[in-house]
């Protein structure tokens, strides 16, 4: 496992706000989870809160799809800098040549 954690871990993005490791871990029905957490910043540069967000990948089927906790700090964040967007976005220019 630790041999396809490493190669997931190599594709994902790291740094401007992806600040933090992925926890990985797979559940029984063919998919595998990494969890992390988005850090947000202000207009001035200065960090501001975290997102908790999962990418959860169907190995089977070759998809894909974001998802973000459910706290309402990381609601708050998600909504008001569209981080839905900005992550998936970035997702999309990161796997384009890699994972699935």
């Amino acid at each position: 496992m630790d041999v396809i954690f490493d190669a997931i871990d190599e594709i994902l993005p790291h740094g401007s706000g992806f600040n933090f490791n992925y926890e990985y871990s797979f559940t029984t029905n063919s998919r595998l989870k990494a969890h992390s957490y988005y850090h947000c910043m202000d207009d001035a540069g200065g960090y501001i809160g975290v997102a908790g967000f999962t990418v959860t990948f169907n190995l089977k089927a070759g998809t894909w799809r974001l998802s973000f906790d459910n706290d309402n700090r990381t609601r708050y964040l998600t909504i008001k800098h569209d981080l839905r967007t900005y992550i998936t976005d970035t997702l999309i220019r990161t796997l384009e040549g890699g994972l699935l």
